[in-house]
């Protein structure tokens, strides 16, 4: 498994420790490295706090480091409810800044409204000219319990952005995942898209040509979602109840 922490301070005597340090202390304040070179990123949400005394809400224009990204670099916060964005671009002065009309032909872009959020919450990053890497600050937790619901509504298919809120990569059929449906749907940037087959986990769909016609094969998966990033959850069906994935 691959580990990405690059910087760990402990937050209350303001200390560096060693570079790939175990994180343990709810007061450890850290910058997790991720790794792509991706024009658009889905970030996770990792973190307890946006601050090291962990009394600041988590804010999505408090999480990527700026220092590495350039003016125009722009973040995506995904309403589920609306099915629309609320947009903030990076100006000259490394400072976000709401936008309030976005020029963009795929998108439909409502007026930014800053959500507070949660370990397990992710949006997209989008990069005009994408480095390798970017950081993500934040207070490390001190449980590794998390548990993401993937929300269904009264329409389907329905769209949630999530993440696992770990430092390390995430192995998609590890944990437990509860009230998931034959035909919901991950995706994971750069790989296809997996799917839930029932009694098995979450597996790669192949097409191939049989004696009868098309016939489809599933292939279990071990891929993970990289450390910082985040994926697609795309509900099957809008009964059942949320989906819950606890690790």
């Amino acid at each position: 498994m691959k580990k990405v922490m690059s910087i760990v301070f402990a937050a209350v005597a303001g200390v560096a420790l060693a570079e790939n340090s175990t994180l343990e202390s709810a007061n450890t304040y850290a910058a997790l490295r991720v790794d792509s070179s991706a024009v658009e990123t889905i970030v996770c949400v990792p973190w307890l706090s946006a601050s090291a005394s962990g009394d600041t809400a988590i804010k999505i224009t408090d999480v990527v480091r700026t220092a590495e990204l350039n003016a125009g670099d722009k973040l995506y916060y995904y309403d589920r409810e609306s099915g629309k964005y609320n947009v903030w671009v990076l100006k000259s002065n490394k400072e976000w800044e709401a936008a309030t009309t976005v020029s963009d032909s795929s998108l439909f872009v409502t007026t930014s409204n800053e959500p507070s959020l949660t370990r397990g919450n992710a949006f997209i990053l989008v990069r005009e000219n994408p480095a390798d890497a970017f950081y993500l600050f934040g207070q490390v937790p001190s449980s590794a319990s998390p548990v993401m619901t993937m929300i269904r509504s009264s329409s389907a298919p329905v769209l949630t952005l999530f993440a696992p809120p770990s430092t390390s990569d995430t192995t998609i059929n590890s944990g437990t995942w509860s009230n998931v449906n034959d035909g919901d749907m991950l995706i994971v940037d750069g790989k296809a898209p997996y799917t839930y087959v029932s009694g098995t986990g979450w597996c790669h769909k192949k097409i191939t040509e049989g004696k009868t016609g098309w016939e489809y094969q599933f292939n279990d998966t071990t891929d993970t979602i990289p450390a910082g990033q985040g994926a697609w959850f795309r509900a099957a069906k809008a009964d059942g109840g949320n989906a819950t994935w606890s690790l």
